[in-house]
């Protein structure tokens, strides 16, 4: 990591300074908002300008630590790291991009009328998710645990048109009929897809079109 040349460039998508840390509450918000977006790093013992104050002992650490174990969920992974810029002693955090989207921080007293909400990072600040991209991160993460069936039922499904039926999606792939309809069945079971009756039967659709 080129920390110097990393702080040089100022707080941005990928980056932010720390003075020190105050509240682990607030601080899981950055670790929560990089972890849903592309990962980044919080250098702690860094003015906002950029100039480096320094830290001293693992004060710090144990913030950080602390608001990844008590107030992210699922907890946030992190790397760290003590670098030394410019004879002072900066920490260094590094989150990377999580797997296992959407983390979720908790929310300060009094802040919102929610405990627990997902962030994501944009240029320099942190926004509270909606509903979209909460669905926009599950859906990602369970089409990585889909099978390869069911994967080609889903693509069937977003690409269609309208609702289709069971032979509509039997056409499309080259799975067998028994197999596709395991594959809708998992897709609804998992919240993914649904279905409507209507006069020419049952039609499958993602769920909520």
């Amino acid at each position: 990591m080129d920390a110097k040349a990393a702080i040089r460039l100022g707080e941005g998508q990928t980056t932010e300074f720390k003075f020190r840390i105050d509240s682990q509450r607030k601080i899981a918000k950055t670790l929560v908002a990089f972890a849903n977006s592309e990962g980044g790093s919080i250098f702690i013992g860094v003015k906002d300008n950029g100039s480096i104050a320094g830290v001293r002992g693992e004060e710090e650490l144990f913030m950080i630590e602390g608001a990844a174990d008590l107030h992210t969920r699922p907890p946030v992974q992190f790397h760290h790291e003590a670098l030394e810029i410019d004879g002072k002693l900066v920490l260094a955090i590094e989150i990377p991009q999580s797997a296992t989207r959407p983390h979720e921080a908790r929310e300060e007293e009094g802040a919102s009328s929610r405990e627990w909400s997902a962030y994501f990072r944009q240029d320099a600040a942190n926004f509270r998710a909606n509903g979209v991209l909460l669905h926009v991160w599950r859906t990602q993460q369970l089409e990585k645990s889909l099978s390869q069936s069911e994967q080609r039922v889903l693509h069937v499904l977003k690409n269609a048109d309208s609702r289709v039926s069971v032979t509509q999606v039997f056409k499309s792939v080259e799975l067998s009929m028994k197999e596709v309809e395991h594959a809708l069945a998992t897709l609804i079971a998992w919240g993914i897809a649904d279905y409507r009756a209507g006069e020419k039967g049952i039609r499958f659709g993602l769920r909520g079109d």
